[in-house]
């Protein structure tokens, strides 16, 4: 339980210094940030996310281990391959940056933050108690299990995210600590937000049997898409280190030249000539 409670109540915490940093920014902690952005002078919108963007890189290439920010990806590292050891200051550095980078409009979540943070926690705990490999496993996952169901409100994902993820098996030994910490850390976020859904999707019957095949092809393509997305990226990220030049630079080009074609496309339209995209 004390777990479970350090990881929803340092969930919270993420959510409440995010919701700090974009009322700085932006001049309001809603998270309809594309609405409130409507509402704002444009030198506002551009000033925020450079400036913010800018000292957070600074942060992460002075403070984090391989000059980037930490996920779940690291969480499973972790778990396979060092006995669910974590450093607790890269924990922490890791979700001030990413808690910052949200509040200053960058296209975060924060799935990936506070199931590191929830992690990072249940590591400490796990070292100062001795545990073994197997405990340490089951402790994370009820970390993250309880930082998961406290940031979204969400107990099932909670516990489903945590034994397949981090975890790896649904044995009672860890399926039923991990439903109570998520129970648990649903309960403290309920106390403090309400018992209101992270996302709010429209009610949508189901009028006929023949729509369950579409579903079915849906999945699938989704699938596809979600692969093809994961090979891009570690397709990208082996470019870049393969390029001569030093791998911050050639990410940096990479970036500006994406954020600038949609502005090319759209001057070139509106001027009347070809659009960048086709020469």
């Amino acid at each position: 339980m004390a777990i479970s409670i350090a990881s929803s109540y340092a969930a919270i915490a993420f959510r409440s210094f995010a919701g700090v940093i974009q009322a700085a920014g932006f001049g309001d902690t809603t998270e309809l940030l594309a609405t409130l952005a409507g509402t704002l002078p444009w030198w506002q919108i551009l000033l925020t996310p450079t400036v913010g963007g800018l000292l957070i890189g600074l942060f992460v290439y002075r403070f984090l281990p391989e000059k980037r920010n930490q996920g779940v990806a690291d969480v499973i590292e972790a778990a396979a391959l060092h006995g669910g050891h974590m450093q607790f200051k890269t924990g922490i550095f890791a979700a001030s940056a990413a808690a910052a980078s949200i509040g200053c409009g960058a296209s975060v979540g924060r799935e990936g933050p506070v199931v590191h943070l929830g992690a990072t926690l249940s590591s400490c705990f796990a070292h100062a108690l001795r545990l073994d490999r197997s405990a340490t496993r089951t402790l994370l996952g009820c970390g993250v299990a309880a930082a998961v169901a406290a940031s979204f409100n969400a107990p099932i994902a909670g516990v489903f995210f945590a034994l397949e993820v981090v975890v790896g098996h649904y044995r009672m030994t860890a399926f039923a600590p991990v439903v109570v910490a998520s129970v648990l850390g649903t309960a403290i976020s309920r106390a403090h937000f309400g018992d209101f859904p992270a996302f709010t999707v429209a009610h949508i019957d189901i009028v006929s049997y023949f729509e369950i095949p579409a579903f079915a092809i849906l999945g699938l393509v989704s699938a596809l898409v979600a692969i093809i997305f994961m090979a891009s990226i570690m397709f990208t990220a082996e470019t870049v280190e393969k390029s001569p030049y030093p791998a911050g630079r050639s990410r940096c080009w990479v970036a500006s030249q994406l954020v600038r074609l949609p502005w090319s496309i759209r001057k070139n339209s509106a001027s009347g000539t070809k659009p960048l995209i086709r020469r």
